[in-house]
């Protein structure tokens, strides 16, 4: 991962893809002076090891003070990266929110089979409720620990392998061809939703 400095009062790192540096770089082409590129290509560079540890390069090193706890700032997917800086003695507050998307063809019997990552994050098995709640062109499901009370919520049963039955007022307006978007979230607890994927 390249590494760069970012302003701050702190010593407030930047790290991402450096497969994505490139790209961009490729990407702008002959928009942009060459001393610029230089010095994108020039960006220390990170490394992850065995369990997700950090390899840090030497201009990056202030982080990597003992018992200094460090701020780490994850923003949305298209923006991809993240931050690192020390927490300085704030008292910081966690706040996770993840997001993921899947693309999920309809299967025999209306149903669509969620991912083995989203089911190993959720933890999810066969069995388990869900509260499902339809609505125009769309179906939001939570898992029924979470809901109470149902509020108009129907309950479905997770089946087999990840397998999840498609409620008949989302199915009628799927027309042939068309996938079914799937969109998880995290924060921190599960929700999915499922839309109409059309290319």
């Amino acid at each position: 991962m390249a590494v760069s400095r970012e302003p701050s009062a702190t010593f407030r790192c930047c790290f991402e893809s450096y497969g994505q540096v490139l790209r961009t770089l490729a990407e702008w082409g002959p928009t942009v002076h060459w001393p610029f590129i230089e010095e994108r290509l020039r960006l220390p560079m990170a490394a992850m090891a065995s369990q997700g540890k950090l390899l840090l390069p030497d201009e990056a090193a202030p982080l990597a003070e003992p018992r200094s706890p460090l701020l780490l700032e994850a923003p949305s997917p298209q923006e991809r990266g993240f931050t690192l800086e020390p927490a300085g003695g704030r008292q910081i507050s966690p706040r996770l929110f993840l997001e993921a998307s899947y693309r999920l063809p309809l299967e025999a019997g209306a149903q669509v089979r969620l991912p083995e990552d989203v089911l190993w994050l959720a933890s999810l098995e066969e069995g388990d409720i869900l509260a499902c709640k339809p609505s125009s062109g769309q179906a939001d499901f939570e898992p029924f620990v979470q809901v109470e009370p149902l509020h108009g919520r129907t309950l479905v049963q997770l089946g087999p392998a990840g397998t999840l039955c498609v409620p008949d007022s989302f199915l009628r307006d799927l027309k042939p061809g068309w996938d079914i978007r799937l969109t998880v979230t995290f924060s921190p607890q599960a929700a999915f939703r499922l839309n109409y994927d059309v290319e």
